[in-house]
């Protein structure tokens, strides 16, 4: 059995005063279809998600739901939730740095006479 084969075209986005569009279009073997999600300009605002990540996200969205549905979700227009993007922070928080340990570097015992007794022989 052959794959369906299924393309996400990201296609640019629309603002308004409540929210921006981002607009996709999938095609398939059955057709193109467009797909509409939107985030509130709060999102942005309060850095929930960038204006760089936000396409990324909806593309990532349209894919879970295309795989949830045998490629046909009955929706086509979606509002992107707060708890999705709360998610969506907590996936990409950046990661606590690891401590950073310096290996000392031992020193040659031959080059530092006070810790080598047989190099304080030599120089006597």
């Amino acid at each position: 059995m052959k794959a369906k084969v299924v393309n996400v075209q990201y296609v640019g986005f629309e603002v308004n005063a409540r929210a921006r569009l981002y607009k996709f279009v999938v095609q398939q073997e059955s057709g193109a279809r467009e797909f509409r999600l939107s985030i509130f300009n709060e999102a942005f605002s309060s850095r929930q998600i960038s204006f760089q990540d936000a396409p990324d996200f909806c593309s990532a969205k349209i894919h879970r739901e295309l795989a949830a549905f045998a490629n046909d979700p009955p929706e086509s227009q979606y509002k992107i939730s707060e708890a999705e993007l709360e998610e969506y922070q907590r996936a990409h928080a950046p990661r606590a740095a690891s401590r950073f340990h310096r290996h000392s570097i031992a020193k040659n015992p031959a080059s530092n006479p006070a810790s080598n007794p047989a190099a304080e022989h030599i120089e006597r």
